[in-house]
C-alpha cells in the first residue's frame, strides 16, 4: 500500500561514530571524523558489542564525549558499531513575545546559543531575560549593539555609545631633569635641589586638556608653552620652589593654557 500523507521533514539524523578497538578499560572516547562527539544522552546511542545490542544505563553510560561500560572490556571484545540518534533538526519561526522567562532554564543562554542580532526585542516577552537566564560571560562586547569603539580609554554611556572618558588624571610622577613633555591628565612634581630645568606642555592640545604641576625642589622650574600661549601670554612660565598650578587648555587662541 502506498504511503499517503506528508513525509516527516528532515527525518532522524543517525550518525555513525568512529570505530575503535576494545582494550582492558571501560572508558572510551567518542569521536566523529576524529573530532570529539558528545551525545545527547546514553539513550541516544545504539551500541553493539560482540554482536549484541547493549542496554543504555545498565550496560553503559556517557559522560561528555566518553562512553563508560559497566565493566572493563578486553582485547577479545569487539565493538561492532556505535550509532548516535540526534533526532530531526527543527527550524522554527517564533511569534512576537513567545519567549518568556518560564520557557528558559537558568543559564540557558550563553554566547554559543545565539548569533549576532538573532535575538531581538520582537521575539522576547517583557522581562523574559534576566540574570537567571544568562550564563556568566554570555553577553560580551562583540554582541553589544553600542555605537563607537570599545577601548581602554572609552566607557559605555547610558545612550548605548562608547565615548572617551573625561576628567581623569594620571598617577603622580616626579620629574628631576629636562626632557619631559607632559600629556593631558599628568600630575607632576618637579624636584631638583639646584639645577633649573624645563617641563614642556603637550603639543597640539585639545580643549579641556589639563596638566597639574608643583615645584617641590629648590631649583627654578620653567614651563615650556610648546607654541601655545599661557594665560594669554606668548612666553614660557616659571615656577619658583613651592609654587603649584593647574593648566587647562581652551579653544581660544588668545588665551591658550588657562591658569587655575
Amino acid at each position: 500500500m502506498p504511503f499517503i500523507g506528508r513525509s516527516p521533514f528532515g527525518g532522524n539524523l543517525n550518525t555513525l561514530l568512529d570505530a575503535f578497538n576494545a582494550t582492558a578499560t571501560a572508558t572510551y572516547n567518542l569521536t566523529k571524523d576524529s573530532v570529539a562527539y558528545t551525545p545527547i544522552s546514553a539513550q541516544s546511542l545504539m551500541v553493539s558489542l560482540n554482536g549484541v545490542t547493549q542496554a543504555p544505563i545498565a550496560a553503559y553510560t556517557v559522560s561528555g564525549s566518553t562512553i563508560v561500560f559497566a565493566s572493563a572490556l578486553t582485547t577479545d571484545d569487539v565493538i561492532d558499531y556505535i550509532i548516535a540518534f540526534e533526532g530531526p533538526k527543527v527550524t522554527a519561526t517564533l511569534d512576537a513575545g513567545t519567549v518568556t522567562a518560564s520557557a528558559m532554564a537558568a543559564n540557558s543562554i550563553d554566547s554559543a546559543q545565539y548569533v549576532d542580532g538573532s535575538i531581538d526585542n520582537a521575539h522576547l516577552a517583557d522581562d523574559a531575560v534576566d540574570s537567571a537566564e544568562l550564563a556568566a560571560g554570555a553577553v560580551d562586547i562583540a554582541h553589544l549593539s553600542a555605537t563607537g569603539t570599545a577601548s581602554a580609554t572609552t566607557f559605555l554611556r547610558g545612550d548605548n555609545s562608547w565615548v572617551a572618558s573625561g576628567g581623569l588624571y594620571n598617577a603622580w610622577l616626579v620629574k628631576t631633569a629636562d626632557g619631559y613633555t607632559a600629556v593631558s591628565g599628568d600630575q607632576l612634581l618637579a624636584n631638583h635641589a639646584s639645577t633649573a630645568f624645563t617641563i614642556t606642555l603637550p603639543a597640539s592640545p585639545s580643549q579641556g586638556d589639563t596638566v597639574v604641576l608643583k615645584n617641590v625642589g629648590a631649583a627654578l622650574l620653567t614651563v615650556g608653552r610648546n607654541s601655545e600661549k599661557i594665560d594669554s601670554v606668548a612666553e614660557d612660565a616659571t615656577m619658583p620652589t613651592g609654587n603649584a598650578v593647574q593648566l587647562v587648555f581652551t579653544d581660544d587662541a588668545a588665551i591658550g593654557w588657562a591658569i587655575l
